[in-house]
């Protein structure tokens, strides 16, 4: 295959994953909750996110970290806590150590606020 007619989406390609994980999002966003859809929209998601999370470029990581946002402003924290409590606390912590350490300004700023929306949801548990 020739790589002119491929997507390279872990390189040069990296907007349109970086969009295409906003587009999940918004997607999940828009999702009843009531649905049993949207359970098996999280599930996936949390694992791509947990694969990208670590991308070379601030784009994705940006991306990444709405989607948590996303996820921990729409679902039900007790829910969340419920079926994916190593997931949570992995992203926890990561925001954490990414409001430190990550490069790029805006990642770090996002990540304060994800980390902030996470923890209002669990203190009013």
């Amino acid at each position: 295959d020739n790589k002119s007619n491929t997507f390279d989406l872990f390189g040069e390609d990296y907007y349109v994953l970086g969009k295409y994980i906003y587009t999940l999002s918004v997607f999940l966003d828009c999702c009843s909750i009531g649905l049993g859809t949207l359970e098996n929209m999280i599930d996936c998601l949390f694992q791509l996110i947990k694969v990208l999370h670590i991308h070379k470029q601030p784009f994705v990581r940006r991306s990444v970290i709405y989607s948590l946002s996303r996820i921990f402003l729409k679902i039900q924290t007790q829910y969340l806590l419920s079926l994916h409590e190593e997931t949570i606390k992995y992203f926890q912590q990561w925001l954490e150590l990414n409001t430190q350490n990550d490069p790029d300004d805006p990642s770090r700023q996002l990540s304060f606020a994800a980390l902030s929306c996470l923890q209002q949801s669990i203190n009013s548990i």
